[in-house]
């Protein structure tokens, strides 16, 4: 629950720093915008998800730097998804969208970086044990 909070977090602080390039750095071109805001979602959902997963004691640094990978390329690869998703939701006649594409790709980053951070923690944790049982 931590990581899904933070990795909520972060990747917001993420998206409002990719608007805040907009409107300071005057950035015109709509693909550099489309970059930094799937960027600073992607990488403040890993960051966030992979703030919560550091209790994992006996890891190496090689281990977290995989993952910090891992799950800042599924925050991206989640946030284009969320974003992909969101701009093609159909809205029915005089009823406003609720939940915007900016919103869906902040989530998808969120839950996709969750899920790697998960993943990667259970195949870390079953190679230790593994380890441990050829070893006696």
């Amino acid at each position: 629950m931590l990581g899904f909070v933070l990795a909520l977090f972060l990747g917001a602080v993420g998206v409002v720093i990719a608007r805040m390039a907009l409107v300071f750095f005057g950035l015109v071109s709509w693909g550099a915008w489309f970059s930094l805001f799937m960027g600073g979602a992607g990488v403040g959902a890993g960051v966030g998800s992979l703030l919560a997963w550091l209790w994992l004691g006996n890891t190496g640094r090689a281990f977290t730097g995989i993952m910090f990978l891992l799950v800042v390329l599924a925050g991206a690869i989640g946030g284009w998804g969320g974003y992909s998703y969101g701009k093609t939701i159909e809205v029915e006649c005089c009823a406003s969208r609720d939940v915007g594409a900016q919103e869906l790709t902040i989530l998808g980053a969120a839950i996709l970086a969750n899920l790697m951070a998960l993943g990667v923690a259970i195949s870390g944790r079953l190679i230790s044990r593994t380890r441990r049982s050829t070893q006696n």
